[in-house]
């Protein structure tokens, strides 16, 4: 199956919404189930006013076929359904998965980039000035430009740990 841009299918989208407004597109009944309300359906975004007309159910199943319903989590290792429209993309069951994804990513590849506004040497002299006290977390936040959850995190050993 051809991989295609949001750009292509984007254009391609406003494409059958210009046509249908001007009228040379005329939308018909879902060609699966015969179903009055249809949504246009692109096969290939390359050819932006050949679409299939399907209704929401008929579609969601095409959808089903294309993209499978079941997925198996890069972390735990379960079988999951991700959400319709994450299918393609979606790696992991779960938030708490999909962090250890990250953690692990960060692990293998622990570059931080450099328009970050933290890196592990600020961390430890945000611990270091709010254990010391005399500074509020929200005074940290403000001095280093981040939120004040950002700050507890780190005092808390939740985040930027080495």
């Amino acid at each position: 199956m051809k991989e295609f841009t949001t750009e292509q299918k984007v254009a391609a989208r406003k494409a059958v919404n210009r046509a249908v407004e001007a009228g040379t597109l005329k939308p018909g009944p879902c060609e699966a189930c015969g179903a009055k309300k249809a949504q246009g359906h692109h096969p290939d975004y390359s050819q932006p006013l050949k679409v299939q007309w399907l209704c929401p159910k008929c579609h969601s199943q095409l959808h089903n076929q294309i993209y499978p319903i079941h997925k198996t989590c890069s972390i735990c290792g379960t079988t999951f359904t991700p959400h319709p429209t994450k299918r393609k993309r979606a790696q992991t069951c779960s938030w708490s998965c999909r962090s250890a994804l990250i953690s692990q990513r960060l692990i293998e590849k622990p570059t931080i980039p450099p328009w970050a506004k933290l890196n592990h040497e600020k961390a430890g002299e945000i611990r270091v000035r709010y254990r010391a006290g005399g500074i509020t977390m929200r005074a940290l936040a403000k001095e280093y430009g981040v939120h004040h959850k950002q700050i507890s995190e780190i005092v808390n050993g939740k985040a930027w740990q080495r």
